[in-house]
């Protein structure tokens, strides 16, 4: 998705200076000379980064730094890692900032780093290298200063003049700064598979005078949090650029490289690659620009934020790559192609500053509380004090008001029960957060409609019925009449009328267009002739929402469509529920035998259907990208797994805490689609987080169902560790994820073609 609308005008200016200087000081070329460099990174390059005031971002106005947050700082890095522009920047953006702060070195070295005339580097405790070595350790040394020991692996700079260490001991910690010489410190030199730097610090008793000290105690541990955070986000920003890169121009060929007579991006399997290549970048920008904002905001969230995104970023980058060669077929192979430079250089990043396994493992135990159950989800967003109270609000009644056999069900609630928690969230105010007030809504800010939502996850609320709140409701507040709005919103607000919607039919499920229902024009009304089929609690509702063929001889198939209301309670309609294999009735067949709808029942224009119900998709898919299913059921595989005693199965444990940093990932991009939908600048690349949210509630139930262990395929509840869940029914139920809403693949097929741009 374009982010632009959500960023500040500095952040606007701060891309475009960034990636102009990445097109000057990028390209394959340069990378390619890198191994030829005596440092491992282009001097020349991050002189430049310098002067445009890059190095010092995190450093405060004071101290001759810009005095701004690591968003900025991966903003830039982003910008470098597109045009491979490799160069050790997040590492010594953090490291100047701590150093400001220090009585050693003096004001004139600061001064040289900011300038770009010297090189500091960060040696953080998080990181340590392969085969178990253990991060810097110490001792006092009697005269108020210590000596360290230890090897710190993975820096982007064969030579630096200063350093940044964490070291622990076991009463102590501390940051400090070694300047390069200092006795018992050495860099050994290696090189990244492209030909960047990857050094390791040595320490052998080297001595730490108490004023090298820059924090010590609880404080170092908060300066080390911030300053990790800070290098793994612009390592994330870079991993995002490379993947955003490799993808792009992986397009290029698709459309260009021809056989069997076509464009090899005509061909389907292909086709869908790029659209997984596009779902997994855009998920991962979703997640690190979370996670900016948070590290900007001093979020208490944040580190765990920008550990997530690590993790994501860095898995992405090298998905993407390999994907990008695979699709290039034999010359993605050779060397003499720039292609393979984006694996590569993805390869060399995932093993600075902790590689990308070693940050899910880091992310894996913060999901863990000291007794060993979950923790909560990170919050996405920045909260103020209001926002903070109103969440509170929310828990607070939440916990008094929704009955516990309510919480966490694996599926849908039964309807009675269903509507009766509608009712109980509308005499409320909160049943529709996103509409304005003059309509009945709460008209709620972007900040509280997320809010909410987390809460309703949090504590495992059913859902609400979409039809109604989400689907045709603000279809009617768009394109509706002033007497259909009159008529309609107040009762889809109190619950009193259920809607379903009557788009599907027996020969056109994901081809929509190719439908058949008729409505012949009679005077001032429509005579309503076919089925529907699918129709989510159709044998309920009082109302339906269709797409109906009003003109038969329309030269498009989705010109001869119009959008009309039907009172189900009309003669001549018959609907009759289907059983799915999760043993619910949830679905219906309905039948229409000329039914006489009024024309005052027409949504928009005559025979202009298809365009809202492109609008309503748009709201469809985005609702269908909402994790609150997916909490839940990750809050039971959890459960259960702590319970049967496989959450200790390293293997399981990681696979689960990946499914959360996905749903992290995936809870970014929503909150970010509800940002741009509420300003109308969404559409149909949309359909990139149905593929993603869908697919991931059918991985979490996946997950639930192994995590309870043998009990998984028991029919009906099973019960562990004090809880119940339905984890076959969970499976089988979400079998439907990917099929609803238009199938996986056609989904791919719209992105491929509406928002890749592919032949």
């Amino acid at each position: 998705m374009n982010l632009d609308p959500l960023l500040t005008d500095v952040e606007r200016l701060l891309r475009e200076s960034a990636h102009k200087f990445a097109e000057r000081h990028g390209g394959a070329q340069r990378l390619r000379r890198l191994r030829e460099t005596p440092r491992g990174y282009d001097a020349e390059a991050l002189s430049a980064a310098a002067a445009a005031g890059w190095i010092g971002l995190l450093v405060p106005e004071s101290a001759g730094g810009a005095g701004l947050g690591p968003g900025s700082l991966a903003h830039v890095c982003e910008a470098l890692g597109r045009e491979f522009c490799a160069l050790p920047l997040g590492c010594a953006a953090a490291a100047a900032s701590a150093l400001a702060a220090c009585a050693v070195p003096p004001r004139s070295a600061i001064e040289a780093l900011l300038k770009g005339e010297a090189l500091a580097l960060c040696a953080l405790a998080p990181a340590p290298g392969p085969r178990g070595a253990a991060p810097i350790s110490l001792e006092p040394d009697g005269a108020g200063g210590y000596r360290v020991c230890g090897r710190w692996e993975g820096l982007p700079a064969l030579a630096a003049e200063h350093f940044v260490v964490e070291a622990s001991a076991a009463a102590e910690h501390v940051v400090f700064h070694l300047a390069a010489g200092a006795q018992g410190l050495s860099l050994v030199p290696g090189r990244a598979i492209e030909g960047s730097a990857l050094a390791a610090l040595v320490l052998e008793g080297a001595r730490v005078p108490a004023a090298a000290v820059i924090a010590s105690g609880e404080a170092a541990k908060r300066l080390s949090a911030r300053l990790y955070a800070a290098v793994q986000l612009a390592l994330s920003a870079e991993m995002l650029g490379l993947a955003d890169g490799s993808a792009a121009r992986t397009l290029e060929y698709l459309a260009t490289r021809v056989q069997f007579g076509q464009p090899i991006g005509k061909f389907q399997a292909l086709r869908h690659q790029a659209v997984d290549n596009y779902v997994h970048k855009e998920l991962a920008r979703a997640l690190v620009f979370e996670a900016a904002r948070a590290a900007d905001a001093g979020h208490e969230d944040a580190a765990r934020l920008c550990c997530a995104a690590r993790v994501f970023a860095g898995e992405a980058s090298l998905a993407v790559a390999k994907s990008s060669i695979q699709m290039h077929g034999a010359i993605g192979f050779t060397d003499e192609h720039d292609i393979g430079l984006y694996l590569k250089r993805a390869m060399a990043l995932s093993g600075l500053a902790g590689p990308t396994g070693a940050e899910r493992r880091r992310y894996r135990r913060s999901t863990r509380t000291g007794g060993g159950a979950w923790a909560d989800l990170p919050r996405i967003g920045v909260e103020s004090e209001a926002d903070a109270r109103f969440r509170a609000e929310v828990r607070e009644w939440l916990e008094a008001n929704l009955p516990h056999r309510l919480r966490d069900i694996a599926t849908r609630a039964p309807h009675h029960e269903g509507i009766a928690w509608h009712r109980q969230l509308y005499e409320r105010g909160w049943i529709a957060p996103g509409w304005p007030k003059e309509h009945g809504g709460m008209g709620a800010t972007l900040v509280q409609q997320v809010i909410l939502a987390d809460e309703l996850a949090r504590i495992g609320a059913p859902e609400i019925s979409a039809q109604a709140i989400n689907h045709i409701g603000p279809i009617l507040i768009r394109f509706g009449t002033e007497a259909q709005k009159k008529r309609h919103l107040s009762k889809m607000l109190s619950g009193e009328a259920v809607w379903c919607q009557g788009y599907s039919e027996p020969n056109s499920g994901s081809d929509l267009a190719s439908l058949r229902t008729r409505a012949l024009i009679d005077g001032d009304d429509f005579v309503v002739s076919g089925q529907k089929i699918w129709t989510t609690w159709a044998h309920h509702a009082h109302w339906m929402f269709a797409l109906v063929r009003t003109d038969p001889q329309a030269p498009k198939k989705h010109d001869g469509i119009s959008f009309i209301l039907i009172d189900m309670k009309s003669p001549g309609i018959t609907a009759r529920g289907i059983r799915t294999i999760a043993g619910e009735d949830e679905l219906a067949q309905v039948f229409l035998d000329e039914v006489r709808v009024p024309r005052e029942n027409l949504v928009g224009e005559l025979h202009g259907g298809w365009k809202v119900a492109n609008a309503l998709l748009v709201n469809e898919r985005i609702g269908s990208a909402s994790t609150q299913r997916d909490l839940a059921t990750l809050r039971y595989a959890w459960r259960f797994a702590v319970a049967s005693g496989i959450a200790d199965d390293e293997a399981f444990a990681d696979r689960l805490a990946g499914a959360e940093v996905d749903l992290l990932a995936l809870s970014a991009a929503h909150a970010q689609a509800v940002a741009l939908l509420s300003r109308a600048q969404v559409g149909a690349e949309s359909s990139f987080m149905k593929i993603a949210g869908t697919a991931l509630l059918q991985r979490l139930s996946d997950l639930a169902f192994e995590a309870a262990h043998c009990a998984g395929g028991a029919h009906g509840p099973v019960s562990a560790g004090g809880i119940a869940f339905d984890a076959a029914r969970s499976l089988l139920q979400n079998r439907r994820a990917t099929i609803y809403g238009g199938t996986q693949e056609i989904q791919k097929d719209i992105v491929a073609k509406r928002v890749l741009g592919m032949p």
